[in-house]
C-alpha cells in the first residue's frame, strides 16, 4: 500500500510542478513545422520550383554569345560563278572560283532577345503553376502535421482524465478495502468479501497503472513530433484551454472544400496539366527575335594570328522569324494530357464527396457521443452518491461487504465507459475539424 500511495503523491506532485512553463499547443506546432524533416524537404521543393520559374522567365532575357574560330584549310572550298553573265555578250559559261585563304579566323559577339516566344511564355505559366503544386503540397504536408498534433493532445487530455479518475477510484477503493478489511478483522464479514474488495482495488490501481504508461508513451509521441526532450513533456503540465474552450461546434459547421490542403493540390496539378496542353500546342507557333551580331574575319595564307590589313569586319542586325512546319507530332501528347485532366476531376469529385460523407457521419457520430455522455454522467453521479453511502451504511452495519462491493464495480464500469465515451468525443471532434478544412481557422485562433 505504500507504494500505492507513493504513487498517488508523485502524480500530484508533478501536476503541481513548473505551472509557470505549461505544455502550449500552439508552440508545439510551430516547433514541429520548425523542425520536422519532411516539412523542411517539402520546403526545399518549393524553393526549387521557384528557381524553375526563375529559369523560365530567364529565357526572355538577352542573351550574348562570345564566337572565335581559328582554323586551316588544306582545300579551299570552290564556288561555280557563272562568269559569262557578266561579259558584254552574256554566256552560259561557268568557272570555279575558290574563295578564302589557308588560315583563317573568325571572331564577333552575338545578341540575341526573343521578342514574341508562345513556347516560353507557355513554360513560364506552367512553372508558375508547379510552384503552386508544390505550394499545396507543403500546406498538405503541414496540415497532416498539425492534425497529427492536434490529435496527440487530444490523446493527452484523455489519458490526463483517465489519470486523475484513476487516482480517485484508487482511493475510493482502497477505503472500502480498508472498511471491509476492518470488519473482517472483527470477524464479521467473510474472507471472500475481503477478497474481492482487494480485487477491485487491484483492478483501480491496474487502470491508474494503465494511464500512468498511456500517458508517457503519448508524451514521447508529441515529443517525436515536435522534436522537444522527452523530460521536458514529462516535468511540465500541458494547457489543455483549446480543446475544452468548446470551439469545436462552432469551427465545425462550414464545410470549406477551397481550403483542404488535398483538393487544393488536385485542383492546381489539373491546371498544370491544362497549361502543358498549351505547351505541346505552342510548339508550332511563330516565334520572333531581335539578333545582332558584330564581329570580323581574318584571311591569311600563312600563320600569322596578327598580320596587319588581313582582318575584315562583319556586323548586321535584324529580326529572325521561325515557324516549325513539321516536326515532332503533339496530337498523342495533348490527348494523353486531356486524358489525365479528366482523371484529376473525377479524383476531385470523389474526394469532395468523401469528405462530405465523412463529416456528416462524423457529426452523428459526435451527437451520439454527446447524448452518451450527458447520460453516463449522470449515471456516475448517482452511482457515486450511492458508493458513498453504502460506504457509510456498511460501516453501520446496514448493509453487508457483497453489496458495497458491487456497488463500486458497478461504478469503475460506468465511470470507464465515460472516459471512453469523452476520449472519442474529442478524438471524433478534431477528425471532423480536418474533414471540414477548417483545421487552420482553428488554430489560428489560438495564436
Amino acid at each position: 500500500m505504500k507504494k500505492i500511495i507513493w504513487l498517488l503523491t508523485a502524480f500530484l506532485s508533478s501536476a503541481a510542478y513548473a505551472q509557470d512553463k505549461p505544455i502550449r499547443l500552439s508552440e508545439c506546432i510551430r516547433l514541429a513545422l520548425k523542425n520536422k524533416a519532411n516539412i523542411l524537404a517539402v520546403k526545399t521543393d518549393v524553393l526549387v520550383a521557384n528557381l524553375q520559374e526563375l529559369e523560365a522567365k530567364n529565357k526572355y532575357t538577352a542573351q550574348l554569345s562570345l564566337a572565335y574560330e581559328y582554323r586551316y584549310n588544306p582545300i579551299i572550298a570552290s564556288q561555280v560563278i557563272p562568269v559569262g553573265q557578266l561579259s558584254s555578250t552574256p554566256s552560259d559559261e561557268l568557272r570555279a572560283v575558290q574563295f578564302g585563304s589557308k588560315w583563317q579566323q573568325t571572331a564577333g559577339i552575338t545578341l540575341t532577345q526573343p521578342l514574341v516566344d508562345f513556347s516560353i511564355k507557355s513554360k513560364i505559366g506552367e512553372s508558375r503553376i508547379n510552384e503552386k503544386v508544390k505550394q499545396a503540397d507543403m500546406q498538405l504536408a503541414e496540415d497532416d502535421l498539425k492534425y497529427e498534433v492536434l490529435r496527440s493532445f487530444g490523446k493527452l487530455l484523455v489519458y490526463t482524465k483517465q489519470l486523475e479518475s484513476a487516482v480517485v477510484d484508487t482511493a475510493r477503493t482502497y477505503k472500502s478495502y480498508e472498511l471491509i478489511k476492518g470488519k473482517f478483522d472483527e470477524r464479521r464479514v467473510l474472507k471472500t468479501d475481503v477478497n474481492k474488495a482487494l480485487l477491485n482495488h487491484n483492478n483501480a490501481v491496474s487502470s491508474y497503472k494503465t494511464a500512468v504508461s498511456e500517458l508517457i508513451k503519448e508524451k514521447i509521441y508529441l515529443s517525436f513530433l515536435i522534436n522537444l526532450p522527452v523530460n521536458q513533456l514529462l516535468d511540465n503540465p500541458v494547457d489543455f484551454s483549446p480543446l475544452l474552450s468548446g470551439n469545436f461546434s462552432d469551427t465545425n459547421e462550414n464545410v470549406r472544400f477551397d481550403e483542404v490542403a488535398s483538393i487544393k493540390q488536385l485542383g492546381f496539378k489539373e491546371a498544370l496539366l491544362k497549361q502543358q496542353i498549351k505547351s505541346e500546342k505552342y510548339k508550332y507557333r511563330p516565334a520572333l527575335s531581335f539578333i545582332g551580331y558584330l564581329g570580323a574575319n581574318q584571311y591569311a595564307e600563312k600563320f600569322d594570328p596578327v598580320m596587319p590589313n588581313s582582318w575584315f569586319g562583319n556586323s548586321y542586325v535584324g529580326l529572325s522569324l521561325k515557324m516549325p512546319i513539321l516536326g515532332e507530332n503533339t496530337r498523342y501528347k495533348v490527348k494523353q494530357l486531356e486524358t489525365q485532366v479528366q482523371g484529376i476531376t473525377h479524383n476531385r469529385s470523389e474526394t469532395q464527396n468523401k469528405l462530405m460523407k465523412d463529416y456528416l457521419q462524423a457529426g452523428e457520430d459526435i451527437r451520439k457521443f454527446k447524448e452518451q455522455i450527458n447520460i453516463t454522467t449522470d449515471n456516475v453521479i448517482l452511482m457515486t452518491q450511492n458508493v458513498i453511502i453504502f460506504q457509510e451504511r456498511f460501516t453501520a452495519g446496514q448493509y453487508n461487504a457483497s453489496d458495497l462491493n458491487l456497488q463500486e464495480l458497478d461504478l469503475l464500469k460506468e465511470k470507464n465507459s465515460l472516459l471512453k465515451q469523452q476520449a472519442d468525443l474529442i478524438l471524433k471532434q478534431i477528425e471532423q475539424l480536418n474533414f471540414t478544412g477548417n483545421l487552420n481557422e482553428f488554430l489560428k485562433k489560438l495564436s
